[in-house]
């Protein structure tokens, strides 16, 4: 986790001294890395198909910066997810909420689901929960089940 906050920093330094053409690349950037992020996820689940699926901290902070085009800090996405488990959600906390569940919605769609036979569906989704694991140092991961 360490690791990607300071390249999303050197990111965010880059995108402000380019100015708005700068932000057209660092939102790309974000994209690709969310997209290897959740691929792998998804590809590491079907090789070993199970009933559930782990989202990590890093993958979650990943969709909500992608989703958002924000950046959004390690403190921040734990704050959110905090403030939902507690039913205490205001402000930026439901995009940034919103953004890091997309994570779980992609997953389920692809694991749980077949997107192939639903491409022209854009309302196609598989239902899911959630269940949230907060971890000893702090950081949160997604449990994923189909329902």
């Amino acid at each position: 986790m360490a690791m990607l906050a300071r390249i999303t920093n050197v990111a965010d330094q880059l995108a402000a001294h380019l100015g708005d053409g700068g932000k057209d690349v660092l939102n790309t950037w974000r994209k690709k890395m969310f997209a290897e992020l959740i691929d792998k996820i998804i590809d590491e689940y079907k090789a070993d198909p199970g009933n559930k699926i782990f989202i990590d901290e890093s993958t979650l902070l990943a969709s909500a910066k992608e989703e958002t085009g924000s950046e959004i800090s390690v403190g921040q996405l734990r704050a959110t997810i905090r403030n939902f488990l507690s039913g205490e959600m205001e402000g930026d906390d439901y995009s940034i909420y919103n953004g890091a569940i997309y994570a779980c919605s992609v997953a389920s769609n692809n694991c749980f689901g077949n997107p192939e036979e639903h491409e022209d569906d854009d309302d196609y989704s598989v239902d899911y929960e959630i269940d949230w694991i907060e971890n000893d140092d702090g950081s949160f991961a997604a449990e994923i089940r189909s329902v």
